[in-house]
């Protein structure tokens, strides 16, 4: 997947979840993207947080592989008041 067609999917589905609901992105807490690609992006989750310019204290992760378990585990943790947002991208094989 290429990067702008990446950025696109990704964002496209954030903006999405942002309009059909009544969560702002200073709101959201936790953000954990989980993505079975090998990708030359350093973090998924840093770019998502500047892109939509979160709260700077935002507990954000990135998944791979059988890491979510972790993630169980981590929105356990997060102060009240806050909303998580947990995103996955799949390659499909063609």
């Amino acid at each position: 997947m290429e990067r702008e067609e990446s950025h696109a999917v990704i964002f496209g589905v954030i903006n999405e979840v942002l309009c059909k609901s009544v969560i702002v992105p200073t709101d959201v807490g936790v953000l954990i993207f989980n993505s079975s690609l090998l990708s030359l992006m350093l973090s998924f989750t840093s770019l998502i947080v500047k892109h939509y310019r979160m709260r700077l204290n935002i507990f954000a992760h990135n998944l791979s592989g059988m890491d979510k378990v972790t993630c169980d585990r981590l929105y356990f943790k997060v102060v009240g008041g806050t909303q998580p947002i947990v995103l996955g991208l799949e390659r499909e094989l063609r």
